[in-house]
C-alpha cells in the first residue's frame, strides 16, 4: 500500500481530486527526502522555533531540556526507534520531521519547516509521513495532540492534550 492508495481508499469526489492534483504538482518539484539524517535534529529545533516565534503558541523547543529529550530519542533503544525525514527542495533543506516507531505504531511527534517553504509542502510532508509509516509496516499513525488545522482534513479526530473523565453513578457502583 502507498499514500496514493490511502487517498484512493479514504477520499472521494472533489477532495480526492484536489489532493491528487496538489501531489502531482509537488511531484514536479525537485524534492529529495533524506531518511534518518539525525544531524538534522538541530535544524528541526531551529525551524520549529522560527515557525512559532510570532504566534500565540510557543515552540516546545524554547526550553533546552526539551531539546535534550528529543536528542535522546535518537539513541538506540530496544523497544522503539526514531525515524527522521528531511525534505530537501532544490538543494535546500526546508523541513525536518521526527517520528517514533514502536511495534506497528508510527507516532509523528514533531516537524519544523523553514520560514518560507515551497507551496503546499506541509500537506506533502503529511502524505510522505503516511507513506513512510505504511512502508515500515505500521498499522497505526498517531498524529498526537493539538489542532494545527490539518488533522480533520486527513480524517483524524481531535483529541485533547489533557482530558479528565468523571465517572457516572453507574461506573462508580462497579
Amino acid at each position: 500500500p502507498s499514500a496514493e492508495g490511502y487517498i484512493d481508499q479514504y477520499y472521494s469526489g472533489d477532495t480526492k481530486k484536489k489532493f491528487k492534483k496538489r501531489f502531482k504538482k509537488m511531484a514536479g518539484e525537485n524534492i529529495v527526502i533524506l531518511e534518518d539524517n539525525f544531524e538534522d535534529i538541530e535544524l528541526l529545533f531551529k525551524f520549529n522555533i522560527e515557525q512559532f516565534k510570532n504566534g500565540p503558541i510557543q515552540s516546545m523547543f524554547d526550553r533546552e531540556y526539551r531539546k535534550e529529550i528529543f536528542r535522546d530519542f535518537l539513541k538506540k533503544y530496544e523497544n522503539f526507534y526514531a525515524r527522521m525525514l528531511t525534505f530537501v527542495v532544490n538543494g535546500e533543506k526546508q523541513a525536518v520531521s521526527l517520528a517514533l516507531v514502536y511495534k506497528d505504531n508510527y507516532a509523528s511527534i514533531n516537524t519544523g519547516l523553514c520560514a518560507e517553504p515551497i507551496w503546499n509542502l506541509k500537506e506533502y510532508i503529511h502524505l510522505k509521513k503516511f507513506e513512510d509509516a505504511i512502508g515500515l509496516g505500521c498499522k497505526v499513525f498517531d498524529a498526537f495532540v493539538r489542532d494545527y488545522g490539518w488533522k480533520e482534513k486527513w480524517g483524524f479526530h481531535k483529541i485533547p492534550q489533557y482530558e479528565w473523565h468523571y465517572p457516572s453513578k453507574e461506573e462508580k457502583q462497579h
